[in-house]
């Protein structure tokens, strides 16, 4: 990506979030919308992480209500899609995810590991 926003190329802008922020957690911007025209490649990512921003702003709406409740657990969701969306995404980019958001993550996480132990049988 570097490559791509360098002195030469400038087909992407790149922004840091914050002053030593890690690389990928940099925005990146499009010089150019014709690039997203003209490079299927391009188009295809920034689709992809169409998807992924909605995820992590539903992720962060469950996120601020969790946390207004005062981290109530009955708010923690155990097993649906968009959880299981989630834990796929933060393992894939580790610094996609807020640091609350990664907590409530693994609050979820945490609870459907402690529902489980609770329904599994006993072993004679």
């Amino acid at each position: 990506m570097h490559r791509l926003g360098s002195e030469n190329a400038r087909l992407v802008v790149i922004k840091e979030k914050e002053l030593g922020a890690r690389p990928e957690e940099a925005e990146v911007e499009v010089a150019h919308e014709a690039l997203i025209r003209h490079w299927p490649r391009l188009r295809q990512w920034l689709n992809e992480d169409r998807v992924n921003y909605r995820l992590r702003d539903s992720i962060s709406e469950d996120t601020k209500e969790w946390g207004n409740s005062g981290n109530d657990d009955n708010l923690l969701p155990r097993w649906n899609s968009k959880l299981e969306a989630a834990l796929e995404l933060s393992r894939n980019r580790p610094g996609f995810f807020t640091g609350l958001e990664k907590e409530f993550i693994n609050a979820c996480l945490a609870m459907r590991e402690k529902e489980a132990r609770r329904l599994k049988p006993a072993s004679t």
